[in-house]
């Protein structure tokens, strides 16, 4: 069964009153009928133990899964040392409270590319994520899903190979196929349902054994030269990538992944159109 909601919390959430995320997904459920929240850590991992019990619960009682996002701190990519010790104290904190809320795939930004050339660079990552798997096992971490998330600007790591390399290096191991990103890195190549058959067929092949539980994010983003410049909504008609193609390629090739909309001010309300686009299908 596919999953779609929104990342983050959709600024009506709180123009009609809610204060807290425990109120989520009841509001998500009734609202708009919608099975998946992305739970922001992305400045920190602030929620406490009861707070993220109490979101488990209410999601349990909703059939909302809960993903989360890791903190947008992590740079594997930085060769200070001490950058991967913060990283995986990061990432370990962040999948505790996850595991809380009752929730076991999180979305990580694993770095830029900075001074470094490329392939030192995504050597460092790799020796970085090996220790990263290490400290899972310290930690007996194992029902999980760290999706490694595909970045949106050329400096950044994470173009589509990329990431299907780190994936491979461990079993918990996927990948956030952030589609919107993708496109900007393609400046525009997503079009078709043609166009994602191919991204899918990729991931398919190369990881045969985890392809069908990836996460996605969708939203339409602005690109230039450079790659990501700004989210949009659907509303926008000059930047794509189309979702209804999207779709359509997953139902072909009968994928049902988690879909978190992250479209800018309009999460909740424009995952509700991406779930009837889906449903209409």
């Amino acid at each position: 069964m596919v999953r779609i909601g929104p990342s983050g919390i959709d600024p009506l959430f709180i123009e009609e009153g809610h204060v807290n995320y425990i109120e989520m997904p009841k509001w998500l459920h009734e609202k708009f009928g919608l099975n998946l929240g992305e739970y922001p850590f992305t400045h920190g991992v602030m929620v406490s133990d009861e707070i993220a019990t109490k979101i488990g619960e209410e999601s349990k009682k909703y059939n909302i899964e809960i993903t989360a996002h890791a903190p947008f701190y992590i740079n594997y990519g930085n060769p200070e040392a001490g950058f991967d010790y913060k990283g995986n104290a990061y990432i370990i904190s962040s999948l505790k409270k996850l595991a809380l809320m009752g929730g076991k795939k999180l979305c990580i930004h694993l770095g830029s590319q900075g001074k470094l050339e490329r392939i030192d660079v995504l050597k460092l990552i790799k020796d970085r994520l090996k220790k990263l798997i290490k400290v899972l096992d310290e930690n007996k971490i194992n029902d999980v899903i760290l999706c490694f998330e595909v970045m949106g600007k050329y400096s950044q790591i994470g173009n589509l190979e990329e990431i299907v390399e780190f994936a491979k290096l461990d079993k918990r191991f996927n990948l956030t196929l952030d589609v919107g990103h993708l496109n900007c890195l393609m400046q525009g190549g997503l079009k078709t349902q043609e166009d994602f058959l191919k991204v899918f067929k990729y991931i398919k092949e190369n990881l045969p054994d985890k392809y069908n539980d990836m996460h996605i994010h969708y939203s339409k983003i602005m690109f230039n030269a450079k790659g990501e410049m700004k989210h949009l909504t659907l509303e926008d008609s000059e930047y794509g990538p189309d979702f209804e193609g999207m779709a359509k390629a997953l139902k072909k090739l009968n994928m049902a992944p988690t879909i978190v909309c992250e479209s800018k001010n309009k999460m909740a309300q424009d995952a509700y159109e991406l779930k009837n686009i889906w449903n209409k299908l």
